[in-house]
């Protein structure tokens, strides 16, 4: 019973804005996720952003790739502080528009916009 109700409270959570952990403005949108993955559509209303941090997993090694699907990625911070702070330790593609990094590694965060963004995240550990 305990498995059966820890299942449907995690569908309860699929396909509804929660607001953001770092409590800034934005909000998240779980689409999916499984044992070691997770996939959310994060909405960063204008004047939203986080706080520089890093997402630790203990034992494990956290990678994300952040996709720009609303918005121009080249006037937002987060991609232009990963950039900054670590070339050796993060991939772009498409002028921005998609990233992969490693946030348990890289000190990341978005300074707030004048415009909302839309961004794709897929995040998965071993």
């Amino acid at each position: 019973m305990a498995k059966r109700a820890a299942a449907f409270e995690s569908v309860s959570l699929l396909f509804r804005w929660r607001p953001g952990r770092q409590g800034t403005g934005y909000r998240k949108m779980l689409l999916a996720e499984g044992k070691c993955w997770d996939c959310y559509l994060i909405d960063y209303p204008p004047g939203a952003g986080v706080p520089d941090h890093r997402d630790p997993v203990p034992g494990k090694q956290h990678h994300r790739l952040n996709i720009t699907v609303w918005g121009d990625p080249r006037r937002f911070a987060a991609q232009t502080d990963i950039v900054a702070q670590v070339r050796d330790e993060f991939e772009l593609w498409l002028g921005q528009r998609i990233v992969r990094f490693r946030p348990d590694h890289i000190t990341h965060s978005v300074r707030p916009s004048l415009e909302r963004r839309l961004v794709l995240s897929i995040g998965w550990v071993r």
